[in-house]
């Protein structure tokens, strides 16, 4: 898993192709409005969408989850088009899938306590970010391709996604369960996450799905030591074997743990 230190702010970019292997101060008050976890009768308006724009193939949800292997809440049509998604396919129309699915997670010091919120965690299938309800909760789509169209009003890329959803949740689906380690029910950090992805088609930038999320602490308290990550389930397989075991039984992946900083002296690591 990839962490780094997050100040306000994190623009992240997921480069995906076929050579992949693998706060702030709080406010004085709790807008109970935008805090499904305090109405007691959450309906959140889940959603898939994917991005097939460009040569890569990407779904993304507004759970806290990419790819559609953790999407059950959001059901497996695209909620703008109504085609069936797929996790995440390279080039497009090739049958060759590269991804189960990923999520984000964020963590801090709350008080005394060190909390971790997940779109998914892989183990005990705990689901801790969901968006409002309708219709404040849903997707937005945006687009640049059709300036007649109203999509196109302050649309960055060919598709973008945008999804706000929050942690503050305590009887959604996939929270109330109690945390298999912890052994007891989602305590939030109180965040609130505005998910943007976009893609292209041009041939520069065909290849690849870019991320930005920006995190927002929506509680009283103040929360320190913040750190975010993504965890990543990277199944690599043709479609040809999908219903056997053999796409998640042969992954190997890695990570480079140095990488040398051009700019630095040459002594330095």
């Amino acid at each position: 898993m990839m962490l780094t230190r997050v100040i306000y702010r994190t623009a992240l970019a997921l480069l995906l192709s076929a050579a992949l292997p693998c706060l702030a101060l709080g406010r004085t008050a709790v807008d109970a409005k935008r805090d499904p976890g305090r109405t007691g009768a959450a309906n959140p308006a889940y959603c898939i969408a994917m991005h097939n724009v460009g040569n890569i193939v990407l779904s993304v949800t507004n759970g806290g989850s990419f790819g559609s292997g953790f999407a059950g809440r959001s059901g497996e049509q695209d909620c703008f088009t109504g085609e069936h998604v797929y996790s995440l396919e390279y080039p497009k129309g090739s049958r060759t899938r590269y991804l189960f699915a990923g999520a984000f997670w964020i963590g801090a010091v709350l008080g005394r306590d060190t909390l971790v919120s997940v779109g998914a965690d892989g183990w005990g299938y705990q689901q801790e970010f969901n968006p409002d309800e309708a219709p404040l909760g849903r997707m937005i789509y945006r687009s640049t391709i059709d300036p007649s169209k109203p999509e196109y009003e302050g649309a960055v890329s060919e598709q973008d996604y945008i999804a706000v959803y929050y942690d503050t949740c305590t009887n959604c689906v996939g929270g109330s369960t109690p945390d298999y380690l912890d052994n007891r029910p989602h305590r939030p950090l109180h965040i609130e996450v505005t998910q943007r992805s976009y893609a292209w088609s041009y041939s520069y930038a065909e290849d690849f799905v870019l991320f930005d999320y920006a995190v927002k602490n929506i509680g009283t308290e103040r929360l320190r030591r913040i750190f975010m990550g993504l965890y990543v389930d990277a199944d690599v397989y043709t479609q040809a074997l999908l219903g056997t075991d053999i796409g998640y039984q042969d992954d190997i992946c890695g990570f480079l743990r140095t990488i040398p900083a051009a700019y630095m002296p040459a002594k330095c690591p």
